[in-house]
């Protein structure tokens, strides 16, 4: 209980600045408090505040004979309250000059309206049974040091190994303030705890999802559970081993582990793109485009190795087989070929072709040399020339069609013919020689018609003649001999 000494209060002063002299006056002093501190109302277990609020004291003289000084004080009286934390300490001020006293008072009203405080077991605490410390409830109050408390424990078992233990607490102070509560603690026995499952050890492929699962326990309350593990790579990149571990510690310390690993295999070769196979013809040069690999366990792109064999066909010309591999790290394979064929359809071209000849059959024919030869290129191979021959006959002996074939062949088979006509044609008649253009003969007599020269450069020939003559007992006219 708190209690406090009366404290007076001498002070001089001068009001409104005037000299600390006061004159004689007619009229007697007049003291008033022109402000004067409120009421305050605090806590049980607050002090009284350390700064003091004085009032403040009104002082007329004027017109008085008095001459004295001001004096201000004041005295506390404790008057208890309705409970034993309750008072009011009355603070009465009073201010006295020249045997003149004026009071007023002040209250400082202290009450107790906070309810006490639980201060243990705190609610959902978790103890090993071995360290029961300070689990029986407890509580506190700011105004007094003792407080009333009663309770009710009942226990259960939520799981295995665990006891629930409930207070129901009552607790009161000597004001009547009351606090009500249940509080709860979870005791554990030293017994390990228990996984109830864990999960399986698994073996994958790189491209099946890692999916990383956790432990199961039945008994939550009070456990600390804790998840690890570590990543190797014992054989290439590619592969992997995971291990999770699992750990479970309940209040008391004991632990349980365990673990399970994870097994990714990188059997899956890589995706190889290859360029796509090529037909061309010669002399086209094939564009060697560039192969590409990546693997799909570690997500890199691999180096392309490449082996080119060439096959010679039987023309000279080639087929490209392009073998590409790539490995990765765990040495999975996978390869592939192109196949670029290089084809000549192409025909040779003639370069030279001689011309076509027409002669008479009385003309010297030209030799083969002098006729000439064609030629012939290839952009591809060789080209091989074979000369053939036709004669057609024509309408007369001497007269005829010769046909040059030329025909071109490349180192492929791909040919080509041209033709040199030369025709011997019989364009020139035969001609006639008469010995004498007129012959005389004797009337009565017979006529000598001598046969004619026939000349012809080409061919055999054939006479014939006709005679014209004159009338029967004419003697002298004309007959006319003709021939052909």
């Amino acid at each position: 209980m708190l209690s406090f000494l009366n404290k007076p209060l001498l002070f001089s002063f001068v009001f409104f600045g005037l000299a600390s002299q006061i004159f004689a006056q007619t009229s007697e002093p007049l003291l008033s408090f022109s402000s004067f501190p409120d009421d305050v109302n605090l806590s049980c277990s607050d002090g009284m505040p350390s700064e003091i609020e004085y009032p403040i004291v009104a002082l007329d003289t004027l017109g008085t004979s008095c001459n004295g000084t001001q004096s201000l004080f004041y005295l506390d009286l404790t008057v208890p309250g309705d409970c034993p934390n309750s008072y009011v300490l009355q603070r009465t001020w009073s201010a006295e000059i020249c045997g003149e006293t004026i009071s007023s008072l002040q209250s400082f009203t202290f009450s107790d309206t906070t309810p006490p405080v639980i201060i243990r077991p705190i609610d959902g605490a978790h103890l090993c049974e071995i360290d029961l410390v300070n689990i029986y409830p407890a509580a506190q109050d700011n105004c007094q040091s003792y407080v009333s408390l009663n309770f009710n424990a009942s226990e259960s078992i939520p799981c295995e190994g665990v006891t629930l233990r409930t207070y129901d607490i009552t607790v009161s102070d000597n004001c009547g303030n009351t606090t009500i509560e249940s509080r709860s603690i979870y005791i554990h026995d030293q017994a390990p705890p228990t996984f109830s499952s864990v999960p399986t050890s698994l073996t994958l492929s790189c491209e099946d999802a890692v999916i990383l699962e956790s432990a199961t326990y039945d008994c939550e309350m009070g456990m600390t559970y804790s998840e690890g593990g570590e990543v190797s790579y014992p054989n290439c990149s590619g592969s992997f081993v995971q291990t999770q571990t699992y750990s479970l510690t309940d209040v008391c310390g004991a632990t349980a582990n365990a673990s399970r690993v994870i097994t990714v295999e990188d059997n899956i070769p890589p995706i190889l793109e290859i360029p796509e196979d090529l037909s061309l013809s010669c002399p086209e040069v094939p564009v060697l485009e560039l192969a590409t690999a990546f693997d799909v366990c570690t997500n890199e792109n691999l180096a392309v190795f490449e082996e080119i064999d060439t096959v010679v066909s039987n023309c000279g010309l080639m087929t490209l087989v392009r073998t590409f591999s790539a490995t990765d790290a765990c040495g999975n394979t996978a390869s592939g070929f192109q196949t670029i064929t290089v084809a000549d359809t192409m025909s040779p071209v003639f370069s030279f072709m001689p011309s076509d000849y027409e002669f008479d059959c009385s003309d010297a024919i030209p030799s083969d040399e002098e006729l000439g030869y064609a030629t012939a290129t290839d952009e591809c191979s060789e080209v091989l020339i074979t000369l053939n021959e036709v004669i057609t006959d024509g309408d007369c002996p001497l007269s005829y069609l010769r046909e040059r074939v030329f025909t071109a062949v490349d180192g492929c088979g791909n040919s080509a013919s041209a033709t040199q006509r030369i025709s011997v044609t019989d364009n020139t008649a035969p001609q006639i020689v008469l010995i004498a253009d007129t012959v005389f003969a004797e009337c009565g007599g017979n006529l000598v018609n001598d046969s004619p020269e026939i000349v012809d450069d080409c061919s055999d020939f054939t006479v014939t003649s006709s005679i014209s003559y004159l009338p029967e007992g004419t003697c002298l006219g004309q007959a006319i001999s003709t021939f052909t």
